[in-house]
């Protein structure tokens, strides 16, 4: 089963992510989506290049999603730390190799 991991609004989470972590996390993170690949590709920089680049690659993730053939589910982590874990547990407990995890 693959599990994929979702957040509706990039935008805010990216954000709020650089304002709760160091500096560096983010120029770290800045520059590896814009000075490679697609970020390159199409001169994207900065936070809002960042975010471009990161949507982008959502969408090219949710076009692969709809060709597997596997079991997918998909987890939107919204903006509640906890929601995603009860989300994952609850998938695991009904997945028959995740009721062995939990007893």
């Amino acid at each position: 089963m693959l599990i994929y991991i979702n957040q509706d609004n990039v935008d805010y989470s990216f954000n709020k992510a650089i304002k709760e972590r160091p500096k560096s996390w983010s120029e770290g993170l800045i520059h590896y989506y814009t000075q490679q690949g697609y970020g390159k590709k199409n001169h994207l920089s900065g936070e809002e290049g960042t975010i471009k680049v990161i949507k982008a690659r959502r969408q090219a993730e949710e076009e692969i999603l709809k060709k597997l053939t596997i079991r997918k589910t998909l987890i939107n982590t919204a903006y509640d730390e906890h929601s995603h874990r009860i989300a994952l547990k609850n998938i695991l407990i009904n997945n028959p190799i995740g009721k062995e995890m939990f007893k």
